[in-house]
């Protein structure tokens, strides 16, 4: 029987030098490209070898004794093995298994496990052996645990990618499809609406900034219409450059006054562009399906876009844009800075008879006739005398006779000559007051003096957002209209934009009758 055992025994370290001169072939073959995988499986094959040795001679000398340093050794070596399966170099994976395969190993592994503790409860065991046992069903339990947790994990990041436009981090259409059809259900109980844009000009952009700038553009619209939403509602990006979103809406609030502000945040602007947004409306009733209300959405944001396209208004204004962005880039800039807060506070008011486009038009050029104007006195670094300030006085007039020479600017140049009469009746150039001057005019006129104020100027350091609109509150009934004031009050309120939060106005703030920055106005 000694020899017997002696025999079987001897079997041991054979397969395990068979083994580990499998792994030397294999390294062999691919050239000694060591990764630690190989290293370790190497590193455990040789440890059985030696332990597996020393047993056989012990055991051959009728000297071996169970829990000695003989049976850390196999422990070792199995440890190695289990180190190289569980953490394989990852530069060495050519393909992943995943579904019911990745159980196959641990469930073999407890099987074995199991049947060397049937085996053990039928005779005695040594306590390494038993240690043994459980640690690897242990490692088995483990290894499926955290199986069921990668698993989990990649299914909640597939479902995630499946419903996110990996550009602009929205929902993409799948998304708005299923958020949509929920809206649907319940748009009995809840007033909510659906709202398309698409994006004018970005393919002229596109094409003239490549298409890398044409992802940070849409990046950045993304997120300015995220900061935008009210309570409650839900961005997405159907593809290319159209955007949803569904809002709710309570009893008083106003659908297209609400997509004009989204559309306003997501205006960008800079030297050679100007990206707008036209928007189509649905109303959701809990009657009509998805795709109908996908369509009108779409029919009216089309209509919307077509009625704003580039006519010879457009071309004309843009032309002398280009003049006043050559002639003085400054101006250019605070006329774009102004255009921007202007729209903003006319879909606010919601407007009735003026255009909004008209506002924005007048609010880019409402500064055009300074270009008659002298550098020395424009950029006079102290107040103005009499007879400077008369002559600055007929910028408007000046920027109204320039722009009705276009036919199709004579709305706007009408906009633009009464863009700094005062509400009390002080301005200029026709002493307008009151709702005779146009809420266009009256619009740009506070929207021009908050942006001078908070602007360093020749004659004048700049003051913060808060400081500049203590001022405009101040003058409210005076040189600017009280709705208008209170307007631009709010929506700086809601701005998600870096200035100090500002305190929201439900009416505007009578202020005392004095002048807006100084007993005589300046160049602004």
């Amino acid at each position: 029987q000694r020899l017997a055992a002696v025999v079987t025994n001897l079997a041991y370290p054979v397969g395990d030098l068979v083994l580990l001169a499998m792994v030397v072939v294999v390294l062999t073959l691919c050239g000694w490209r060591l990764n630690r995988a190989w290293v370790l499986l190497a590193a455990g094959f040789a440890a059985f070898t030696v332990t597996d040795s020393l047993f056989l001679a012990r055991t051959a000398a009728g000297t071996y004794t169970a829990g000695t340093i003989i049976d850390a050794g196999w422990l070792l070596a199995a440890w190695l093995i289990g180190i190289a399966a569980w953490r394989p170099d990852v530069r060495a994976r050519t393909h992943q298994l995943d579904g019911p395969r990745t159980l196959v190993v641990p469930l073999l592994g407890a099987l074995v496990t199991l049947g060397v503790l049937a085996k053990l409860a039928l005779g005695d065991a040594n306590a390494v052996t038993t240690v043994a046992c459980v640690v690897g069903l242990l490692t088995v339990v483990g290894r499926m645990a955290i199986s069921v947790h990668d698993n989990h994990s990649m299914l909640r990041r597939s479902r995630h990618e499946a419903s996110t436009d990996a550009l602009t981090e929205l929902g993409n259409r799948r998304r708005l499809l299923a958020d949509l059809h929920d809206a649907v259900v319940v748009a009995g109980e809840t007033a909510t609406m659906l709202v398309m844009f698409d994006l004018d000009g970005f393919k002229t952009y596109n094409d003239s900034f490549g298409h890398q700038a044409g992802d940070a553009l849409l990046a950045r619209i993304a997120r300015a219409l995220g900061a935008a939403l009210p309570a409650g509602a839900r961005a997405y990006r159907m593809g290319g450059d159209e955007f949803c979103v569904i809002a709710p809406l309570d009893g008083s609030a106003d659908a297209d006054r609400i997509a004009g502000r989204l559309a306003a945040a997501m205006r960008q602007h800079g030297e050679g562009f100007d990206i707008g947004a036209s928007f189509g409306v649905a109303l959701l009733d809990g009657t009509s399906a998805e795709s109908e209300l996908l369509r009108i959405a779409d029919e009216r944001m089309y209509a919307a876009k077509t009625s704003s396209r580039r006519g010879a208004g457009r071309q004309s204004a843009d032309a002398l844009l280009a003049i006043v962005r050559e002639r003085n880039p400054e101006l250019s800039l605070h006329g774009d800075d102004v255009a921007q807060l202007a729209l903003s506070v006319a879909a606010y008011l919601d407007l009735e008879n003026t255009p909004i486009e008209h506002v924005r038009g007048a609010a880019l050029l409402h500064d055009i006739g300074k270009m008659a104007i002298p550098d020395s006195i424009l950029s006079k670094p102290g107040p103005l005398n009499d007879e400077e300030w008369a002559f600055m006085r007929r910028h408007t007039i000046i920027g109204e006779r320039i722009m009705v020479s276009a036919p199709a600017l004579e709305p706007i140049a009408r906009i633009v000559r009464a863009s700094h009469e005062r509400w009390d009746g002080g301005g200029y150039p026709d002493g307008l007051a009151g709702t005779d001057i146009p809420l266009a005019a009256q619009i740009v006129f506070v929207c021009d003096a908050f942006h001078a104020i908070t602007s360093a100027r020749p004659y004048d350091r700049s003051r913060s957002p808060l400081e500049a609109i203590a001022e405009v509150r101040r003058c409210a009934g005076t040189q600017f209209a009280p709705d208008v004031v209170a307007a631009l009050t709010n929506v700086l309120a809601d701005s998600p934009s870096s200035r100090p939060s500002l305190p929201r106005t439900n009416r505007p703030t009578n202020s005392v009758d004095a002048a807006f920055a100084s007993t005589k106005p300046q160049a602004s």
